[in-house]
């Protein structure tokens, strides 16, 4: 065995001993990643006998790869905090007039932990006649009539992404109920409403969760059987794809919001804040996701897509205990290649190689470049400075190259010897490491 190949193999021996000292914690890559929470409702597939859902019961997925759960948390007791919404369309008939006492008694019956805003949408906007409060009575006495204004909202969707951006981010869960008939007077119909994209991204970037209940509009567009489809059609994509339900019956007004708004409240009673690993891309953004359960009769209701930050090595280990364990393990590996440098055996081959001990690095090490700007710069070649390709030793030979004083060893301290490089104040003095030239 050469004397190159035994030294390779006893480096790469160590290599693996101090790999092989890392706890199997730290090589899990599926447990890296940044956080992400979501909150879930959990619904019964047949009747209104939900299960029970612990967090071992949760599966979440990222196309094919399955994400760890670490936090399941109800949202009951202390962790019942939730500001709602309600946002209605200002260009709603007056089929609605008779649906306001039900959606006043709804906002009465909010417990003691949900504050509760109402807002109307028109031109692209939202009018809010009552901010989020506490004092349900104040809430629900704040409900008007609609202007039954067909150009008073030329598409609702840019009241809700309004109402997003300037909804401040808060410890509690936030939702809307939106009252509308969903169609895009703007933007008209089409299986693709830019519009209705932007507020579906918009509500799952902040986590709101929003639901929608058809009530006809005024104008042409509220009888047209084309738009109606489409405006429903939006309501319906806009509440799937935030974690919600739509609400409707048909193409016409409902006879009563009651049954809608049971429901409603029976969800918001149900529901979790999940809290999973996310196995990140290199950029941030959007990720979909599909949760599971193998718990009979159960089925669990979230946003179809998340944002996820970019990944990184803060990221990636995420753990302290991992990072104390993988930077003791590196820490260990630079001792075991320090105590092979003076190795009887192997020594050598750092020698010939231009490493150095830790300390003569240290002790040698320039704490900064001279002051002064340089008399001269040069460009060379590093064939024509270093011995071999794959060394740090000097070349000492050769019209071209470095010529060291007598015996072979540069006079003064490194700074001086860069100063002299550089024609700083050391150039003076004679029998100086300099640059020769042919």
């Amino acid at each position: 065995m050469t004397k190159l190949h035994f030294t390779l193999s006893v480096m790469f021996a160590m290599t693996t001993l101090a790999i092989g000292e890392i706890p199997l914690a730290a090589q899990q890559v599926p447990s890296s990643g940044p956080q992400v929470h979501v909150v879930v409702t959990v619904e019964a597939r047949h009747g209104t006998n939900i299960p029970v859902i612990n967090r071992e019961d949760v599966m979440v997925y990222q196309g094919h790869d399955r994400d760890q759960v670490t936090a399941w948390l109800p949202l009951q007791g202390d962790h019942a905090g939730l500001e709602l919404f309600l946002l209605i369309d200002d260009a709603a008939n007056n089929s609605l007039n008779s649906q306001l006492q039900d959606l006043r008694e709804f906002i009465s019956s909010q417990p003691a932990t949900t504050a509760v805003g109402v807002g109307y949408m028109r031109e692209g906007t939202v009018q809010i006649v009552q901010n989020l409060t506490t004092d349900h009575a104040q809430a629900a006495k704040s409900l008007r009539l609609p202007l039954g204004d067909p150009g008073a909202s030329p598409s609702p969707y840019f009241s809700v992404t309004d109402l997003i951006k300037r909804w401040p981010e808060t410890q509690a869960r936030r939702e809307i109920l939106m009252i509308s008939d969903g169609i895009d007077r703007y933007y008209g119909g089409g299986s693709s409403d830019p519009y209705v994209d932007t507020a579906i991204e918009q509500a799952q970037r902040a986590g709101i969760i929003i639901y929608s209940i058809y009530s006809p509009g005024v104008g042409h567009s509220g009888h047209s059987f084309w738009r109606i489809n489409w405006g429903q059609n939006y309501l319906s994509q806009l509440s799937d794809e935030t974690g919600a339900e739509s609400y409707y019956l048909g193409f016409g007004p409902p006879v009563s919001f009651v049954p809608y708004l049971d429901d409603l409240t029976h969800r918001l009673a149900h529901q979790y804040l999940l809290t999973f690993i996310a196995k990140p891309e290199k950029k941030s953004g959007m990720q979909r996701i599909r949760l599971r359960t193998e718990v009979p009769n159960a089925e669990l209701v979230t946003a179809t897509s998340v944002y996820v930050p970019a990944g990184s090595i803060g990221a990636l280990i995420n753990d302290k205990k991992i990072y104390q364990n993988v930077n003791a393990s590196t820490n260990a590996f630079k001792e075991d290649m320090e105590a092979l440098k003076h190795n009887f055996f192997l020594r050598g081959f750092f020698k010939e190689r231009g490493y150095e001990s830790a300390a003569d690095l240290k002790k040698n090490e320039i704490s900064q470049l001279p002051g002064k700007p340089a008399e001269k710069k040069f460009d060379y070649e590093a064939k024509k400075i270093f011995d071999k390709p794959d060394t740090a030793s000097i070349r000492c030979s050769g019209r071209r190259g470095l010529h060291r004083h007598e015996g072979g060893h540069p006079a003064g301290p490194p700074a001086q010897r860069h100063a002299d490089l550089v024609g700083g104040p050391a150039s003076a003095n004679t029998g100086r490491e300099r640059l020769a030239y042919g």
